[in-house]
């Protein structure tokens, strides 16, 4: 799929009328501050890619940041840029209402590749056993479910490492069976969020649909870059069903 690069111009909506965005998405959290969870804190440290010896698995650091905001009720999980680097890590649930993922310029927010340990879900309406569900799939590398005010910013770079499960569920040889137990998931799934904003980062190698958006609503999408390499299958842009408000800027396309 070839990059798309979503750019601050005039807005349109989708769905309901502008005017039903009614959330002042600046005031969500707040900059960064005193209710700022940095992962360095609490143990996370850049890596490298996939596979290398030298690799670290920030998992349990990113955990640990998540449960202190959500004891706090809210606030910034922040990837800092400096230094620059890679922060690998299985997927992340944002359960909190009020929490900002700040992913800063400079840093990579990557999944780790180890499908054994990436947790599963059920399957959404959506998505049909037509895909080779199992009657479960993959979860999100950023999920949100039933939640309120979530923001995603930063400059940054979020990389759902795609590649760990383009060849293992397409095997070369159609007559070869699916090598995963359950269907790709997607970079970010939004279910049931209501008022949420995506702006200033790169999504890229996303496993499956990039950005789900299901049966949510009041959803600003904007300065944002998608790219998903040609040779991956299955990565469209935005899939939003039964979801309102969805106001998100033109998407231009460039080739890869």
């Amino acid at each position: 799929m070839a990059t798309a690069t979503l750019i601050a111009l005039a807005l349109f909506t989708l769905a309901p009328a502008a005017a039903s965005l009614r959330w002042p998405l600046e005031n969500a959290v707040g900059p960064p501050g005193p209710r700022t969870f940095d992962v360095v804190a609490y143990g996370a440290k850049v890596g490298c890619e996939p596979g290398l010896p030298s690799c670290r698995d920030n998992s349990a650091a990113f955990a640990a940041a998540l449960a202190a905001i959500e004891r706090a009720g809210g606030g910034t999980l922040l990837v800092p840029g400096t230094p620059s680097g890679v922060f690998l890590t299985l997927p992340l649930n944002l359960t909190t209402p009020r929490t900002r993922l700040r992913v800063e310029r400079g840093a990579t927010l990557k999944a780790l590749c180890d499908n054994e340990r990436w947790p599963r879900i059920p399957t959404l309406p959506s998505y049909s056993n037509g895909h080779g569900s199992k009657g479960s799939w993959f979860a999100p590398f950023i999920g949100a479910s039933n939640v309120q005010d979530i923001t995603l910013e930063g400059g940054g770079i979020i990389d759902a490492s795609g590649e760990c499960f383009w060849g293992p569920s397409h095997p070369a040889d159609p007559a070869e069976p699916s090598q995963m137990e359950g269907s790709r998931g997607n970079l970010l799934l939004f279910e049931r969020v209501q008022r949420a904003e995506l702006t200033g980062l790169t999504f890229t190698n996303s496993p499956f649909w990039t950005l789900h958006l299901w049966d949510s609503e009041d959803l600003h999408v904007h300065g944002i870059t998608v790219h998903n390499p040609a040779s991956s299958d299955n990565d469209d842009l935005f899939f939003g069903p039964n979801t309102d408000g969805i106001v998100r800027t033109p998407t231009p396309t460039h080739p890869p």
